[in-house]
């Protein structure tokens, strides 16, 4: 059987860093219930960065300390908040971390109505600079051409910023796999007007590369379904819009994700799971640098 991503040979866990990203759910029912859960389940899979999307308006402090309790002294919150246009909750996305964050800040994933702002920081593990970026792409089927748009900022933004070095996004791209913005940042699709891009998909040859990310049959997706005037939720076809993607032409080298997992599949005390999202965790390789 081949080696593939998800089938990696034997390295040291101090070889590897932990990153996980998941959508929140800006929905206010438990969010303080579904943070904890969150936070919770970070610290028990030893997630060592964490990136969040729809962090809610009035919901970040209280964010803040529970990822400090666990462990994640470090965190950057966008400050720009979003209002969708059926919703009522701001919504900003996020980077925590177990280790100190560098020239954090948001991004501008462009000016268009509706589109949240970007986090990015810099983290240092084994001798390395890692750019690390959660981002949140226009919803809507109609936004394509500028979910397009944003994935080649990130990319951009990613060779700006990141120094010749390694990056890592998490994210919600609002876009199935074979969606423009998916395939330009995986090297699918060239354009003559920018700089062609090479993400590794976290998944890719693993058992949970083809796992939808969206939840419409749960609780929070219902209610999210309704909000947005959709009275059969049970009828949404689940789809994959959720990724952990690696910066370069990183197989079996540094930077090379491993054994990714879903995220987020524990419940609130409540009973209701964290979001109407899964996220995905991975470890990315990065040995020392003095090292060979």
């Amino acid at each position: 059987r081949p080696i593939h991503i998800g089938m990696t040979p034997q390295i040291s866990s101090d070889q590897k860093l932990r990153v996980a990203s998941i959508n929140l759910s800006n929905n206010t029912a438990f969010y303080k219930d579904r943070s904890k859960a969150v936070m919770f389940e970070a610290k028990k899979k030893n997630i060592e960065v964490l990136l969040l999307q729809e962090i809610a308006q009035g919901e970040k402090e209280n964010l803040r300390n529970l990822a400090v309790q666990a462990g994640f002294k470090h965190s950057y919150i966008s400050p720009s908040i979003v209002v969708r246009q059926h919703g009522s909750v701001g919504s900003s996305t996020g980077i925590f971390s177990r280790y100190p964050l560098e020239n954090s800040d948001e991004m501008n994933l462009t000016a268009m109505h509706g589109s949240t702002k970007g986090s990015y920081a810099t983290v240092q593990f084994n001798g390395h600079s890692i750019f690390m970026l959660s981002v949140h792409l226009l919803r809507g089927a109609e936004s394509g051409y500028i979910r397009l748009k944003q994935a080649t900022l990130i990319e951009e933004t990613a060779a700006r910023l990141s120094h010749g070095g390694k990056a890592i996004v998490g994210g919600t791209l609002n876009d199935v796999p074979d969606g423009d913005s998916v395939r330009y940042l995986k090297g699918r699709k060239a354009s003559s007007e920018t700089k062609s891009a090479f993400w590794v998909d976290a998944t890719e040859g693993s058992d949970i590369e083809d796992h939808p990310t969206t939840r419409y049959n749960s609780l929070l997706g219902r209610e999210a379904a309704d909000n947005n005037g959709i009275q059969f939720p049970e009828l949404i076809p689940e789809r994959k819009v959720d990724y952990l993607l690696s910066r370069g032409w990183v197989y079996g080298t540094t930077g090379m994700p491993m054994d990714p997992e879903l995220f987020g599949i524990s419940q609130s005390k409540e009973g209701l799971g964290v979001s109407d999202h899964y996220g995905v965790l991975a470890d990315f390789w990065f040995p020392p640098k003095n090292t060979h």
